[in-house]
């Protein structure tokens, strides 16, 4: 087998394993939310406790991207979403510069 067709493996691999790494947290996170399992975040005055009522009160996580009612839930996901666009981003200009060679 070619290097080239081990990296092309590898790199379908890569994306089987993280699309269904996301559908399994996206059908966990929708079992969790509006449910009695939901996370409390901490309330005090520390760092995390900060950043909670920050996530808590932001427009972004609350209207604008809101698929769930936990707005930690929709950090993640954003967050998770994200890194799948700058990988397709990556292998489409990566594929593209393999296929000019």
């Amino acid at each position: 087998m070619t290097n080239k067709q081990k990296r092309k493996r590898n790199r379908l691999s890569w994306w089987i394993s993280s699309l269904s790494l996301f559908f399994v947290f996206l059908i966990i996170f929708f079992i969790i939310d509006g449910t009695i399992f939901e996370p409390k975040l901490n309330d005090s005055d520390h760092i995390a406790g900060k950043a909670a009522d920050w996530l808590e009160e932001s427009k972004l996580f609350n209207s604008w991207f809101a698929p769930f009612h936990f707005a930690w839930f929709n950090l993640a996901t954003l967050l998770y979403i994200i890194v799948l666009l700058v990988n397709a981003i990556a292998d489409t200009f990566s594929l593209k510069r393999n296929k000019q060679h």
